[in-house]
């Protein structure tokens, strides 16, 4: 016996003595003998393959004919390999393979996670996006793969091997304590709760009698009756990965990225950023010819793509990219990797005839030696037989699929037929169902024959639904899918598709939510669009809660178009709440001003009309009235908040008598009735319960309580209430600060920064815009941007950069008023324009501003602002010299915000009229200063008060 397999015998004696496999080899002082572990430590990876792993990824990844290893895909892998090293030290990575189908993107990747599985406590998760799923499912591969490590901690629990079940059972308690405590709002609402992952939790946590904990979060979120944002779920979902990632490396893996919806994508590139200095690696494959399938648009992968390469640089394998020397290799290496006699001729003309595309190549292979065209000779080398004839075998991919499936008995292909309906992925039941086979022979002929014989379909994941286990397969190759479904009639496909939609009904019953969008596309293609119809409501409305807006609007449009030739009452309804629900769906993706969004509401309101329809005609009403609002249309905006008012009293519906208050205080703050408005901010406060904030969430698709923080700010400065809105300014920046919600925080910020404007507190303003700025960019919120340019445009001018700050300024309005003429917030721009010019010396300008603004407010009855306009106008003319306009326009204003309550306003004007010391001496204005101090709340010390008590010290002397 050679020394070095003497030390491998009794090293695997100690082993097998200790029960378990040590992580490391033992330390030895010897450098020989090191060098001889090391080799050691390779021989056990290797047999690892052939145990159970600490891994989540599917075993037994089938070679290129039961070939070991890779084939002409060293150096793609060697990339992976590479990434991998750098995330296990502490860097993320994400990875892209893409290439056409069948150049070998999947084969490479599960050769990649096979060698994975074989490090120490790396776990390996997948998902994959579905052709169809995609298009109504949001986040789907992300649900995918947080289903797959619940399976994969199900699996191996059950292993004999003790430290395989000692290390899940650690993951399974830090999965489940990760989703608990950083992602309690994912649990009932982006995670279904009948999910295997509640399943997993809830097994986790019986072991220690804390299902409690888990209780506690559900019932705060119950199900679809609660919604989820777009920034929640990024935010959570990220912090999931990285807890974990604090305790096992994690290996990701996303097939079939083209065919991914929108918010999977965002969500990619969210956790591209946000994991930096993680252990987290994802790996992604897609082909970039089928990026614009069933789009007709540019998909959104492909500026995802550009921006991740400006941030990574190249981080994508493109095996479409392959040089033709490579492809001869990849072919070579293919025929040689068992012991042959091919002649010179034999390998040019296999390539000749495959390109060296990998999955041509491997059918190829699989033909002519499934054929017997190629066969072992008397040395157990294989060679070609003699009735090899290149010319008549099948030139292409699909009639090698064609002659293989042409092998299948009548009862397999049937199978199959029915399978390839339902999609590459597909169900036990329903198949057993549809065809009336006992599922026992089913699952048999499944995995002995489709399986292990024909190497047509594998095996995925098994779960509970109701009473009946519902075990899925899927095809090795979408190519076989896509070939038996195009084997079919039309009619036979629509029969199909109907009888797996009825098996699903039977399944599922009334607890179908996670499978609506199936529901809804089987029925519509079997022909039954009425059966379909609900379940396209239902779907959209599951996209909806989770800010997955384009699927939910194709969803919405569909249902749409079916119900249109429909004629019932009952049909009207749905109708009704198809079009409320697209509306909501379309005002996220347009805003609340898009004629399209105003259009489908006012037919929704057209039609609740009809039909007498109360409290669920709030979300409808209260989407216009922001909608007229945001166009400047206060009359008609205030008589839509006034019909929410009539409606929540009559219906005694307290979440529309919520809405109303907030639209009510919203619109009179800019028609300059602050005291109004005040009134109504408490009326909403005294609503306001979180039971009420969950349920306005999931009716309106906001909780607009930080909304009633911001206008309470607003209307108090105006008032001149300084020391109330000081205290909710507190407020409000110690509740952004324990926030994790992103869109929150945005919203926070805005009222932040216009308070601190207001107050005069401009450092302080400074700080919360750039914060809002930063958060904005970060998130992608343009609008919200806008805000924080125009705040920041007056922080540069304080600090004396007036260019840029006006350069600033119209940028924010560009973004904020999305070019319309006339736009919410433009007399607010108006005033800071117009102060910064006048800084600035421009005071031509500074006049034209104010007075264009000022008409284009007054016109729309935008007043809140036009006593400053009006004041800053006449500011501007005195410095040009013409001081008679200049005091006719300041007594206007004077008048104005008297009239109105603006006393912050009035008080400003009183202190430049005294200070210009026209009139009828002084003691008239001093009157007027007096007077504008008694409105002021002046326990809180303020620039402008600080300043008029000084001025009427300086009187009183005189």
């Amino acid at each position: 016996m050679t020394r070095m397999s003497w030390i491998w015998e009794s090293w695997r004696k100690k082993l097998r003595h200790r029960d378990r496999r040590p992580t490391r080899p033992p330390r030895c002082k010897s450098k020989h003998r090191r060098e001889v572990l090391k080799v050691v430590r390779r021989i056990e990876l290797r047999e690892k393959i052939t145990r159970p792993h600490f891994s989540l990824c599917p075993q037994g990844v089938n070679g290129i004919l039961n070939t070991q290893g890779i084939i002409g895909r060293e150096e793609q892998l060697q990339r992976l390999q590479t990434y991998y090293d750098q995330m296990l030290s502490g860097e993320n990575r994400l990875c892209f393979v893409t290439g056409v189908a069948g150049s070998g993107k999947t084969y490479l990747v599960n050769h990649f996670l096979r060698e994975c599985i074989d490090r120490d406590r790396v776990v390996v998760a997948e998902g994959a996006c579905n052709k169809h799923a995609g298009q109504a499912e949001a986040y789907f591969p992300f649900l995918e793969i947080l289903k797959s490590f619940s399976a994969g901690i199900s699996q191996c629990e059950q292993s004999s091997e003790h430290r395989l079940r000692s290390q899940f059972k650690k993951f399974g308690e830090t999965f489940a304590d990760v989703l608990v405590d950083q992602a309690p709002d994912l649990l009932g609402t982006f995670i279904p709760g009948g999910s295997p992952v509640i399943m997993a939790i809830k097994k986790v946590y019986e072991r220690s009698n804390s299902v409690s904990r888990l209780d506690a979060v559900l019932n705060k979120n119950p199900g679809a009756g609660n919604s989820i944002d777009t920034n929640k779920i990024q935010f959570q979902f990220a912090q999931v990965l990285l807890a974990l990632s604090d305790a096992f490396p994690l290996v990701l893996s996303i097939d079939d990225l083209h065919w991914s919806d929108d918010e999977s994508l965002d969500l990619l590139y969210y956790l591209a950023r946000k994991l930096e200095g993680c252990r987290v690696m994802i790996v992604c494959t897609y082909r970039r010819n089928d990026l614009l399938a069933g789009r007709g648009e540019r998909h959104q992968f492909v500026s995802l793509a550009n921006e991740l390469k400006r941030y990574f640089g190249d981080i994508w394998i493109d095996l479409d990219n392959i040089q033709e020397h490579d492809g001869e290799r990849f072919t070579r290496e293919l025929l040689d990797a068992r012991s042959n006699d091919f002649t010179e001729d034999f390998h040019r003309a296999f390539y000749k005839h495959t390109k060296g595309h990998p999955l041509f190549s491997v059918e190829l292979l699989r033909h002519v030696v499934d054929n017997g065209l190629i066969q072992k000779n008397e040395a157990g080398r294989w060679e070609a037989g003699e009735r090899l004839e290149w010319d008549i075998l099948p030139p292409r991919v699909e009639g090698i699929i064609e002659e293989r499936i042409g092998r299948l008995d009548e009862e397999l292909h049937d199978i199959l037929s029915i399978s390839s309906v339902e999609g590459p992925t597909f169900s036990v039941p329903v198949v057993a169902q549809i065809l009336n086979i006992q599922e026992r022979k089913l699952v048999k002929l499944l995995s002995t024959e489709l399986d292990k014989k024909h190497q047509l379909v594998e095996e995925e994941d098994t779960k509970k639904v109701g009473d009946c286990w519902m075990t899925h397969y899927r095809f090795v190759h979408a190519l076989f899918q896509q070939h038996l479904y195009n084997e079919l009639s039309t009619r036979e496909r629509m029969i199909a598709h109907n009888d797996i939609a009825e098996a699903l009904v039977t399944i599922y019953g009334d607890d179908n939510d996670e499978v609506a969008a199936w529901l809804a596309y089987h029925f519509d293609q079997g022909g039954s669009t009425e059966k379909a119809l609900p379940f396209y409501l239902k779907a959209g409305k599951r996209a909806s809660l989770l800010c997955g807006y384009p699927h939910a609007i194709r969803l919405f449009k569909r249902g749409l178009e079916i119900v249109e030739f429909l004629d019932s009452e009952e049909h009207e309804r749905i109708e009704l709440e198809l079009k409320i629900q697209y509306g909501i769906a379309l005002k996220a993706m347009k805003g609340w001003d898009d004629e399209e969004v105003l259009d489908v509401l006012l037919e929704a309101e057209e039609i609740g009309e009809e039909l007498g329809q109360g409290a669920e005609m709030g979300p409808v009403l209260f989407s216009l009235w922001g909608g007229f609002l945001i166009k400047l249309d206060l009359d008609r905006a205030m008589d839509i908040a006034h019909r929410m008012q009539r409606l929540g009293d009559r219906t005694n519906d307290v979440v529309v008598s919520m809405q109303a208050h907030l639209a009510l205080s919203d619109t009179l703050f800019w028609m300059g009735r602050f005291e109004e408005g005040l009134a109504h901010n408490y009326s909403y406060y005294d609503l306001c319960d979180r039971a009420k904030r969950s349920e306005m969430i999931v009716c309106y698709g906001q909780d607009s309580t930080v909304f009633a923080d911001m206008y309470e700010m607003l209307h108090c400065t105006m008032l001149g209430r300084y020391s109330r809105a000081e205290r909710r300014l507190s407020k409000l920046d110690q509740a952004i600060k324990r926030m994790k919600h992103p869109y929150s925080q945005v919203i926070g910020y805005v009222s932040l920064s216009w308070g601190a404007y207001e107050l005069q507190r401009f450092s302080a303003m400074d700080q919360y815009s750039l914060k809002l700025i930063a958060l904005s960019i970060e998130n992608g919120f343009n609008y919200y941007l806008g805000y924080g340019q125009l705040f920041q445009a007056v922080a540069k001018a304080q600090a004396g950069g007036y260019t840029e700050g006006l350069r600033l300024l119209d940028e924010a309005a560009v973004r904020i008023g999305s070019g319309q003429e006339v736009w919410l917030y433009q007399s607010l721009y108006g005033v800071m324009k117009s102060r910064i010019l006048m800084d600035q010396g421009a005071y031509q300008r500074a006049a034209e501003v104010a007075e264009r603004i000022g008409a284009l407010s007054s016109e729309k009855k935008d007043v809140c602002y036009l006593p400053e306009l009006l004041r800053l106008q006449s500011l501007a003319q005195e410095n040009l010299g013409n001081s008679d306009k200049a005091y006719e326009l300041l007594q206007s204003a004077i008048e104005m915000a008297r009239e109105m309550g603006a006393n912050v306003f009035f008080l400003r004007a009183a202190e430049q009229q005294a200070r210009w010391g026209r009139g009828d001496g002084g003691a008239m204005t001093r009157r007027v200063l007096e007077e504008a101090m008694t409105r002021m709340d002046s326990a809180e010390p303020c620039p402008d008060i600080e300043r008029v008590n000084e001025l009427l010290k300086s009187t009183a002397q005189l």
